[in-house]
């Protein structure tokens, strides 16, 4: 056989193995969570068939034909018909996959991704959610982010070792320069973004460390970088192109120690709490020294897998006091050009809140001087908000010149539980924003602080960035009812109908629950029941029993109801409060009253797997050593609850089963206790209740847990809400 044949066919193999490896990740999305399908789908990578990421679908006979450019593309291909031609869903809280036995015909059918880039995650979703995911929920994660089209998604994860590495390693630091570095592991975003700043006595149970200064434990830095390995892994796997952590000039205090020539800077104290970080200036030499030395650490390590680094300079930190806007121009053009002298295909990614939430940044000069030296290839910016606040129309003479990516916040803080969107912007913002940005929209994404929640605005997201105009929401909203629930009824579009005009329509409702607040005397009655909502949590209790078992219909139940009785428990509060003021002897009725709505509510949330402090708390505590459990339980506490400091406590509040009742009823009961005194002072009890609330979450207890029918549960709730305004 000749030289020439033998290369000829090393080619074609060498090819058909490239063709190979994106059929293969599609496949094996296919077999992890739609393996009912396997052997019905036939899958064709066409690399370089268009300018624009595609795919196409055509059945017959009971077989599907997927054809695409990507393997994200194949991925949205498969899922866009089992929604579309089969009514499945699968989203964060469960899927409804009713396939039926012969696979319904779909005409030849073409569809083109709106925009290149389909972004997923927050920097601080890596706190709020993901902080201590098993490679089972994370496989999930990334299978369903193929399937919904996603091809961006921020991959934070593990860079402590990283860092360590490069410390240690290059710069001479000892693990005791950097125990004063890192913060514990429910709170590493905000070290990360250098708003905080180590485990130091004088941050104590406020960033999750214990009264002795526990360290971050190595057994999280290294269990995080094999998980690390693993996401990387499987999203390049399927083509994606994660976003890694960049060098954003935050360093240990030793640092300076070791070159006292170096130019830094410390930021205020972020929310007037933490110990300020410590910066390393833009223009210093050392900036692209640490740059080289963090990216080669950090490829050797996890693999040359993209060209999207994200460096956030001053998301919530302004610059020094004596920064001139010329200034601003050389420090980005600095910051890039140590980057790119590094990796020449880099491209910087910032994440867009600054330009809307601080006042430096709304200075349209200021934001302007920053960007204006930036190569216009060499940056993508994530309007952070946009649902609320679309950046690129405040600055139209910079970041709207810019590629940008429309994001959704969702008005979601701290991964809070509550239903609530606007479905009407989501429909309509993005698409309008295609049109007025043109080619400088160059995608759509989930910027949200914690996910797990109100699926049904990141579906229609999604969908979004793959077709050009508007959805009809009315029609949207039926299918989507429909494939939520795996059926045909009018009264499953009645209830979907009913939940649109009750929680998505405007971002503006309270999403603080009664109980959720630090007991106080301005807590007061309900004037009546929500009728509206009652009816709707009567629509469910009547649907067919083959609905009732439905996974999703159960969790929204459990959405509705937790909504209708936490708003009510308002009045079981100011029962028990008003019976203390006038010394009534009903105070002990009504307390009793109070404690059965809250533990009646605790058991209804236990249904749900992801409504338990238990869940959280166990993933938390399996992602270390035996030793380290402890601390990574309070840890993981301390965020749900007291996050830095008392005027943060509840920021990231749950309705969770266990928080409900034990964290939430205690305190209130605590508070009862008191008020029922001579001599009470509310500000004494809110220190006394921080106190208590910091000695809870050094509890290693679990709340018990719960065996009940949901229907029944459902039921007896209404009639204690009912029962509460009989007096």
């Amino acid at each position: 056989m000749s030289r020439k044949i033998i290369s000829i066919i090393i080619i074609v193999m060498c090819s058909l193995q490239a063709f190979a490896g994106p059929v293969e990740a599609v496949k094996g999305v296919i077999q992890r969570r739609i393996p009912e399908i396997k052997d019905r789908v036939t899958l064709i990578y066409e690399p370089q068939k268009a300018e624009k990421e595609y795919f196409e679908i055509k059945a017959s006979d009971g077989h599907l034909v997927v054809k695409g450019n990507s393997a994200v593309a194949m991925c949205r291909g498969v899922y866009e018909y089992l929604k579309d031609k089969c009514g499945c869903l699968i989203v964060w809280e469960g899927s409804q996959l009713n396939i039926p036995e012969v696979l319904p015909d779909q005409e030849l059918r073409r569809v083109e991704a709106s925009v290149p880039l389909r972004q997923h995650f927050n920097v601080v979703t890596f706190g709020y959610s993901t902080a201590f995911w098993d490679w089972k929920r994370w496989e999930f994660e990334i299978d369903w982010m193929a399937l919904h089209g996603i091809n961006m998604p921020l991959a934070m994860t593990g860079q402590e070792k990283i860092w360590q590495k490069v410390w240690k390693e290059h710069y001479g630091l000892s693990d005791t320069d950097l125990n004063d570095f890192f913060t514990g592991p429910a709170f590493l975003p905000w070290y990360r973004m250098g708003d905080i700043y180590g485990n130091s006595d004088e941050v104590l149970n406020m960033l999750g460390t214990s009264q002795s200064g526990q360290n971050l434990p190595q057994s999280f830095i290294d269990n995080d970088a094999s998980m690390q390995k693993k996401i990387l892994e499987r999203e390049t796997e399927l083509g994606m192109k994660p976003v890694i952590p960049g060098f954003s000039g935050f360093i240990p205090r030793a640092l300076k120690g070791k070159y006292p020539n170096l130019d830094t800077w410390e930021p205020t104290r972020w929310n007037s709490a933490c110990r300020s970080s410590m910066a390393l200036h833009g223009l210093d030499p050392m900036f692209q020294d640490i740059t080289n030395v963090y990216i080669d650490t950090y490829k050797k390590f996890y693999g040359d897998v993209t060209n999207y680094y994200l460096i956030d300079l001053f998301n919530e930190i302004d610059p020094p006091a004596n920064i001139e806007r010329k200034d601003l121009t050389h420090i980005a053009k600095s910051v890039c050009n140590s980057l790119c002298k590094k990796d020449p295909e880099a491209v910087w990614v910032i994440q867009g809140w600054c330009f809307f939430y601080q006042k430096y940044w709304r200075d349209i000069e200021n934001t302007k001087a920053f960007l204006k030296d930036i190569p216009h290839d060499k940056m993508i910016i994530i309007d952070l908000n946009a649902d609320a606040s679309e950046v690129f129309r405040i600055h139209p003479n910079s970041i709207a010149c810019r590629p940008v990516i429309w994001s959704l916040l969702n008005d979601n803080w701290g991964q809070r539980t509550p239903l609530h969107g606007d479905l009407t912007k989501i429909a309509q913002k993005p698409i309008q924003a295609l049109h007025d940005l043109k080619q400088n929209l160059v995608g759509m994404g989930n910027s949200s602080e914690g996910i797990n929640n109100n699926s049904v605005c990141f579906e229609l997201l999604y969908d979004n960035a793959w077709r050009q105009t508007p959805v009809d929401l009315k029609l949207w909203l039926k299918k989507y009812s429909e494939q939520r629930y795996g059926c045909k009824m009018d009264i499953v579009s009645d209830i979907w109908h009913d939940i649109y005009q009750l929680y998505y329509r405007s971002n503006s409702n309270d999403q603080v629950l009664p109980y959720q607040y630090i007991p106080n005397k301005t807590v007061g009655k309900h004037d009546s029941i929500n009728q509206f909502e009652k009816n709707l949590i009567l629509k469910m209790l009547s649907v067919p029993e083959s609905v009732q078992r439905n996974v999703l219909f159960q969790r929204d139940l459990v959405d509705v109801v937790k909504n209708y009785v936490g708003n009510n428990i308002r009045t079981s509060i100011w029962k028990v409060q008003t019976a203390i003021d006038c010394k009534s002897d009903k105070v002990i009725q009504y307390r009793e009253e109070f404690n059965r709505l809250m533990e009646g509510l605790d058991a209804l949330l236990h249904t749900q797997q992801e409504y338990r402090l238990s869940d959280w708390v166990n993933q938390a505590r399996a992602y270390v050593s035996e030793n380290d459990r402890d601390y990574l339980e309070k840890n993981a506490r301390l965020q749900i609850t007291t996050w830095v400091a008392p005027n943060w406590q509840g920021y990231a509040r749950k309705e969770w089963s266990g928080l409900v009742g034990d964290f939430y009823k205690t305190r209130w009961n605590r508070y009862f206790d008191e008020i029922s005194k001579e001599g009470f002072e509310q500000k004494s009890f809110e220190k006394e209740i921080f106190d208590w609330s910091n000695n809870w979450c050094c509890n290693t207890d679990i709340y018990h847990s719960y065996s009940c029918n949901l229907i029944e549960q459902t039921k007896l709730l209404l009639e204690m809400i009912e029962q509460l305004y009989k007096e």
